[in-house]
């Protein structure tokens, strides 16, 4: 189903970052945390986990339903 379509454009630069949604999404309410795990030029896969960090949860939201919390990234860690 792709075939001839091109790449989508990823921003690295946002991946890691810890964001909270502004509208509630689905069964989650406005403020729920969570953290991209994936980003693109027009939306992101956001993972929403439990205190333990086992994911709940993967949303596919537009950045404009989403707001960045300042400094808040997860570590890098080498592979």
């Amino acid at each position: 189903h792709l075939a001839g379509r091109s790449p989508l454009k990823r921003r690295p630069d946002l991946e890691l970052c810890e964001v909270e949604l502004v509208h509630a999404c689905g069964r989650w309410p406005e403020r729920t945390r969570g953290v991209i795990v994936d980003a693109f030029t027009d939306d992101a896969l956001v993972e929403i986990l439990d205190s333990d960090g086992r994911t709940l949860d993967l949303l596919a939201v537009r950045y404009e339903d989403v707001a960045l919390l300042p400094g808040a990234t997860q570590e890098r860690l080498p592979v």
